[in-house]
């Protein structure tokens, strides 16, 4: 439903629109060690 909303209503392309919320740390926490999880699995 989103990608639908984005074409009915596409953002201006004239400046960056700012992030709506800002992304808190245990969102990257996550993220850093599912890569590093990866990482070791490739290496």
């Amino acid at each position: 439903m989103r990608l639908i909303d984005a074409l009915r209503h596409p953002r201006p392309m004239r400046f960056p629109q700012p992030p709506r919320r800002p992304r808190p740390d245990h969102v990257f926490l996550p993220l850093f060690l599912t890569l590093l999880c990866i990482w070791f699995v490739v290496v």
